[in-house]
């Protein structure tokens, strides 16, 4: 069945320490159905994610999913830069599937900025809160 391309955007907000999300943020994704973009901001952070959608949905009544891989950079001004990946899920659930949950976890490589630098790998998680169109 087709659909049209405006279906692939979703808004919203989301909270977690990922290249998916960093901190809290506002949200905005485009994923069509085999590769997508994310980005999330609030001013003095942001994110920037590509993702692969290697399955279709899987539906029931109330809800639809489907598994995602991604990879991402973020930045805290003046402060660090991220990069990370990892995997998550886009659910769709109430009867009109217009409400989309996104969690996701990975990695993320943290390198920080200013005298003492440095760099780790840290776990990564969020939770992503959107209305589908």
């Amino acid at each position: 069945k087709h659909r049209p391309w405006w279906r692939a955007v979703r808004f919203g907000a989301c909270a977690g320490m990922s290249t998916d999300c960093l901190a809290g943020s506002l949200k905005f994704d485009v994923s069509p159905r085999y590769v997508g973009v994310s980005i999330g901001s609030l001013l003095i952070w942001g994110t920037a994610t590509l993702k692969a959608f290697p399955l279709d949905y899987r539906h029931t009544d109330y809800v639809s999913w489907r598994p995602y891989a991604y990879m991402g950079g973020g930045y805290i001004i003046m402060s660090s830069g991220y990069s990370g990946y990892g995997v998550g899920a886009d659910v769709l659930v109430g009867k009109s599937k217009r409400l989309l949950l996104q969690p996701s976890a990975g990695f993320n490589r943290v390198s920080w900025s200013g005298p003492e630098g440095g760099e780790a790998i840290e776990p990564a998680g969020q939770l992503s809160v959107m209305l589908a169109f």
